[in-house]
């Protein structure tokens, strides 16, 4: 349902909600530039709360600041059918930033995140990295635009080295100086997992060739998998590696222009990935006695049971 760029008073936007209401068909809704107001809002995101159905939901472009965002935050935390949100251009502030990590960290289905344009600054920045820590479900995540320096910068690249889940990041329109962004470029060494970062335009060669080494070890190991030569190790190790690369191909089956591999082929390998983390977490799970690793085999089964 595409309602963007329409005046929704306060009162359509009750009535809106109230008819959607039990709707568990709509699978996306736009709102971009809706100028409704707080009540307005707070009426959709009762909606929100109780829908099953809903994957995608644009709330672009409406300038309403962190307090409106406030209360439809609070209704997608515990969402478990969205995948998608666009919260830019909303003037959410440090605030919203502190909002939108706690839906970071209660929502545990969210693949792809859009903040762009928001204003968080560096402080916004550290409390978003600190969520994706012990995020392992979000693949797409855009802070451009958003007044972030360098203290912001070396908080995000401090994640990158321990987050094995997170594809896209787009951090272009900030404001680093490029001594910053090779440094962060540099961190990215440890981390195979983002194939695709955005920084500012004069810095893209050095992004490019440092992501080449983790597009040269996707494509060896999806030939692995196709060839069915991928070496598996009864370790957590192991484990990591093979969700990096369940994480990367679900990534390429959801953003479509960034897939080569034909639809089909792309879920044969999403269905044989699952399958062999199915049974190395098992196996795991009876292995294993620190605190961490039985906590990120539980977060791992419940992503898999789930993708």
């Amino acid at each position: 349902m595409d309602l963007s760029n329409n005046h929704l008073d306060r009162q359509f936007s009750i009535d809106l909600a109230y008819a959607l209401a039990g709707n568990n068909s709509i699978t996306h809704l736009n709102l971009r530039k809706i100028a409704t107001d707080h009540n307005g809002i707070i009426a959709l995101a009762s909606f929100l709360k109780d829908n099953t159905s809903l994957k995608y939901f644009h709330f672009s472009d409406n300038n309403v600041g962190p307090q409106s965002v406030k209360s439809i935050i609070d209704s997608l935390k515990h969402s478990q059918n969205i995948k998608t949100i666009n919260l830019s251009n909303n003037n959410l502030q440090e605030s919203g930033a502190i909002l939108t990590s706690e839906l970071l960290g209660n929502n545990k289905f969210l693949s792809n995140l859009n903040l762009s344009g928001n204003n968080f600054s560096d402080v916004g920045a550290i409390f978003i990295a600190k969520t994706l820590i012990s995020n392992i479900t979000l693949l797409k995540l855009d802070l451009s635009n958003n007044n972030i320096s360098v203290r912001g910068l070396k908080a995000l690249a401090d994640i990158t080295e321990v987050n094995f889940s997170l594809i896209d990041l787009n951090l272009s329109s900030n404001n680093f100086i490029k001594e910053a962004v090779n440094g962060f470029v540099s961190s990215l060494v440890s981390n195979s997992s983002i194939l695709d970062l955005k920084g500012s335009d004069d810095l893209q060669f050095e992004i490019a060739e440092k992501l080449s080494n983790n597009k040269m070890l996707f494509t060896k190991k999806l030939s692995q998998l196709r060839s069915d030569t991928l070496v598996d190790h009864d370790n957590i190790s192991f484990i990591k590696q093979i969700y990096i690369l369940f994480k990367q191909v679900q990534y390429m089956s959801e953003n479509r222009n960034h897939n080569e591999l034909p639809e089909a082929e792309t879920q044969l390998y999403i269905s044989k990935l699952s399958d062999q983390l199915q049974i190395n977490l098992e196996t795991q799970q009876q292995a294993v006695s620190e605190p961490v690793e039985i906590k990120l085999i539980a977060q791992l089964q419940q992503e898999i049971s789930s993708a």
